[in-house]
């Protein structure tokens, strides 16, 4: 057990490294997080707390395909060859997966904090917001980090498969968004507890999935 959150921790750690050597990656994803909160600042002149919702949900998912995306991009030639005969599949796409989460969420706090700043804080309930962050980030990381895998597998392009995993989000986001509309008052709803408990067991499917597909994947 403790060898492989080592295993896990190890490759994490490697992934920070790699990322912060090479910077444009990921100031390039920033650049594009305040560009997008900008322009829908600029466009819009006044916000509902509807509008805010869906604004930033819709910004999440765009700035995760592009951040997720380039997951496997330095595993390529020798390096695949070299994790194909070390490496256990699980923990790889375990530390891929927790490690794009991290980022996610810290993307989304920005996206969160930018769009309060241009605009106004909607949420009378913060605390079930973030908790919602954190559900939906998660999930954007497991079906991502999965197609990202894919792609770098089968050679296809990675636009394109995102595109074809945008039913596996869906439900995530319309969750998300129906959560988020009770955080500010917006929608009486008393089935909030039932909604977490769905995008949970959504997540934890999707992660099972993950694993296992990746896994057959790594070996074919």
């Amino acid at each position: 057990m403790m060898t492989d959150v080592s295993s896990i921790w190890h490759l994490i750690k490697k992934d920070l490294k790699i990322d912060f050597r090479q910077g444009y990656a990921i100031y390039s994803v920033l650049l594009f997080v305040f560009t997008c909160v900008f322009i829908v600042y600029k466009s819009f002149t006044e916000f509902s707390p509807q509008s805010w919702i869906v604004i930033f949900f819709i910004m999440l998912l765009f700035v995760s395909i592009n951040a997720v995306l380039k997951s496997f991009m330095q595993e390529s030639g020798d390096s695949s060859l070299y994790y194909y005969s070390m490496l256990n599949p699980i923990h790889v796409i375990v530390a891929k997966t927790l490690y794009n989460f991290v980022f996610i969420v810290a993307l989304s706090l920005i996206i969160w904090l930018l769009l309060i700043f241009f605009s106004f804080n909607p949420f009378s309930s913060s605390i079930d917001f973030f908790w919602t962050i954190l559900l939906v980030s998660y999930g954007f990381a497991v079906v991502f980090t999965f197609v990202s895998g894919l792609s770098k597998a089968d050679g296809v392009n990675a636009t394109l498969l995102a595109v074809l995993g945008m039913p596996l989000v869906l439900p995530i986001i319309l969750l998300g968004i129906k959560i988020s509309f009770s955080a500010t008052t917006l929608l009486s709803d008393t089935s909030l507890a039932t909604d977490f408990m769905l995008l949970i067991g959504i997540d934890l499917l999707l992660t099972g999935i993950s694993v296992i597909l990746f896994s057959i994947l790594w070996k074919s």
